[in-house]
């Protein structure tokens, strides 16, 4: 039994009172307190864990453990233009040819050829940005010779199963050659996108949504900045603090870097620089490229007349002006006029680079260890079907509305006009991928226990991506916290004191018991039992006539480090038919008797007093005296060394109100009565 009168609201042992610490994201770990999350941490139940992406990029904030059927929320502060969170074992390797599947021209639903398709860009929107609805992807096509922008709207359903006609066809004014083509949005669904012909930057503003023409702002560009331009592709560096870029792959120069400004919106304003890069690491007549994040920005290019793939490393900045080049070996004779390049990375340290030739070829580049930094090793995947002529491969994701999740490439072929799929490229589960635009959170339920991966791809389906950040989630069956039929409290009241009672709680529970908490009120009594077994007890003192309410609770811990509490609640009143005898059993002649009042170890003489008592304890030194009255206040405090082995402890008792008083001794309770002389 424990026994303990103490009126100060102790600091939370075991999974009992909590804290709230701020936690940054650094190597699996919290390291230095930021304003970037907060984790409710318990000591001995850790709440909330923070798990760290594969890369500096990006980070996957959420917790380590969870259960079935739970709704588990992860989060990233990365802003991205697309999302890709997957919850189950994604793998770019081994890698399968898909079918190639003719989405425009003969074969397919819409069997009239484009003229000189060249450059695609395939987006989703949903109404109001707001992903719980389903959105619509469209499709927007350029046309090299006619100078046409062609805009498909496929509404919910991709890939389609009727015709879909085209909803608009713009025309770009100025010179003809009209290549590459990007549209990104901001969060509240404006979308914005930037276009190129062969002197041209052509800035577009969807003012009244993807479903009607832009509006549209063409600017000539000077040779070399805009010699020949191919890609185009914009790039999203607020993370970085630089804001929004557009690139543009210049076949008779450079590479040149547009920057905008810190909004979605200033892609349709003049841009605030025009920076060319120079040629470095084997780059010349560059035709294509990607984007990826990996310690730094990096950019993989292919130049079309000589073959070469080259890597571009920025560092911490992209707005660097000169980044070094490398010219990647051992693609001898696998590039024949390369042009279309894209990069899938997973979370099982594969990556992988598909550089689509002209002349109809998929070569497939492997980066050992999953690192851009490493020498590729190099695959001739072979013919994909009739692609010949080929112009662009655009990178393409769908999202998981109606559980049928596409990464995929759309193949643009310019000479016979046709636009192939090449679907699925990499293949997703449907059950664990979910897809949100401008989203930075999901919610998960996983169905069953065990480990599970967590995947979050951004910029998914652009040139700008995808990169990867990885974390792994245990998910328990948990049992539960405590057996309520089988658990219980009582309140019993003492016979040998008045107005004095002893709770006990019992509780049947498969998990562990850190400690107990014990509350009486009113009285602010607050008590940390650190008892670890099934039954706690507790001995206290009222006054007489007023209602007490008493709290037991337990807390426990299970398997998984997860806390719960057992909690009982009962009233109790001094003075009720349940209550004890006015004047103790032990006393023989009412409160004039002088005697010694012997309990749990404790000697007090004499007993009623006016003046000094006399403690002995006859297992434990004194070390510490309370003089407590009956409404729970402390009177009086004896503090003695543990040096002093006092074993009689003398205190004064004169000046005190005549009453019942409770001396704690120890933390242990007995009664003296103070006579009125």
């Amino acid at each position: 039994m424990y026994h303990l009168n103490r009126f100060i609201r102790a600091p939370g042992v075991g999974c009992g009172h909590g804290a709230t610490v701020t936690g940054t994201i650094h190597n699996n770990s919290l390291t230095k307190k930021t304003t970037n999350m907060k984790t409710k941490i318990f000591a001995g139940c850790l709440l909330a864990a923070v798990m760290t992406g594969t890369y500096s990029e990006a980070q996957i904030i959420g917790p380590g453990t969870t259960t079935p059927t739970t709704s588990t929320t992860f989060m990233t502060p990365k802003q991205s233009f697309t999302y890709l969170w997957d919850f189950g074992p994604v793998s770019v390797l081994p890698f399968a040819m898909p079918p190639l599947t003719p989405l425009i021209g003969p074969g397919s639903l819409n069997p009239a050829p484009l003229n000189t398709p060249s450059y695609g860009c395939f987006v989703q929107s949903h109404p109001g940005n707001n992903t719980s609805l389903p959105g619509n992807y469209y499709y927007f096509q350029t046309e090299y010779n006619t100078g046409n922008i062609i805009c498909y709207n496929y509404g919910t359903t991709f890939p389609p199963t009727a015709t879909i006609t085209p909803t608009y066809s713009v025309t770009v004014p100025g010179n003809v050659q009209l290549e590459g083509i990007d549209i990104v949005q901001d969060a509240a669904d404006h979308w914005y996108g930037v276009a190129v012909n062969s002197n041209n930057l052509i800035q577009l503003w969807f003012n009244n949504g993807l479903g009607n023409p832009p509006m549209m702002t063409v600017t000539p560009i000077a040779v070399p900045l805009l010699a020949w331009p191919h890609q185009v592709t914009i790039v999203d560096d607020r993370a970085g603090g630089t804001g929004y870029h557009a690139f543009v792959a210049n076949r008779n120069s450079t590479i040149t870097r547009f920057d905008f400004g810190p909004t979605v919106a200033s892609l349709f304003a003049p841009p605030t620089g025009v920076v060319p890069l120079p040629n470095a690491g084997g780059v010349g007549n560059p035709c294509n490229f990607t984007m990826y994040q990996e310690k730094g920005w990096h950019m993989l290019i292919t130049s079309l007349i000589s073959g070469n793939i080259s890597r571009y490393d920025f560092g911490a900045s992209i707005m660097n002006p000169a980044p070094p080049g490398v010219l990647l070996p051992g693609f001898g004779g696998l590039t024949n006029l390369p042009r279309s390049i894209g990069i899938f990375p997973d979370c099982r340290g594969n990556l992988a680079a598909f550089i689509f030739n002209e002349t109809g070829n998929l070569i497939q580049a492997n980066f050992p260890g999953g690192s851009i930094m490493n020498p590729p090793v190099y695959a001739n995947l072979g013919p994909i079907g009739s692609f010949t002529n080929g112009s662009c491969a655009s990178a393409l994701y769908s999202d998981a509305t109606g559980n049928n999740p596409h990464f995929a490439y759309i193949v643009s072929n310019f000479g016979p006009g046709t636009i192939k799929l090449l679907d699925p490229f990499i293949p997703l589960n449907p059950a664990d991928a979910a897809h949100e635009y401008m989203q930075l959170s999901q919610n998960h339920l996983f169905p069953a226990s065990g480990g599970y991966p967590i995947s979050l791809f951004y910029d998914m389906g652009r040139y700008s991506g995808p990169s990867v950040a990885c974390a792994g989630i245990q998910v328990n069956t948990v049992a539960p916290c405590y057996d309520a039929s089988l658990s219980s409290m009582t309140i019993t009241p003492d016979p040998n004191y008045p107005c004095t009672f002893t709770a006990c709680e019992n509780v049947t529970t498969s998990n562990s018991i850190t400690h107990y908490t014990w509350e009486v009120e009113p009285g602010n009594i607050v008590v940390d039992d650190p008892n670890t077994t099934s039954t706690d007890c507790f001995t206290f003192s009222i006054a007489f006539g007023t209602t007490y309410t008493v709290t037991a609770t337990a807390h426990i811990v299970d398997a998984n480090n997860d806390c719960c509490e057992a909690i009982f609640t009962q009233t109790v009143t001094c003075g009720d038919a349940a209550s004890t005898p006015l004047m103790p059993v032990h006393s023989t002649d009412g409160v004039n008797s002088v005697n010694t009042a012997t309990h749990d170890g404790l000697s007090i003489f004499p007993n009623p007093t006016d003046n000094i008592v006399t403690i002995t304890s006859t297992d434990q030194d004194v070390l510490l005296v309370r003089v407590i009255d009956v409404n729970g206040r402390k009177v009086a405090e004896y503090n003695y060394k543990e040096e002093e082995k006092v074993k009689n402890a003398k205190i004064s008792l004169q000046g005190l109100p005549a009453g019942t008083y409770y001396l704690n001794v120890n933390n242990k309770s007995s009664k003296v009565v103070v006579k009125n002389e």
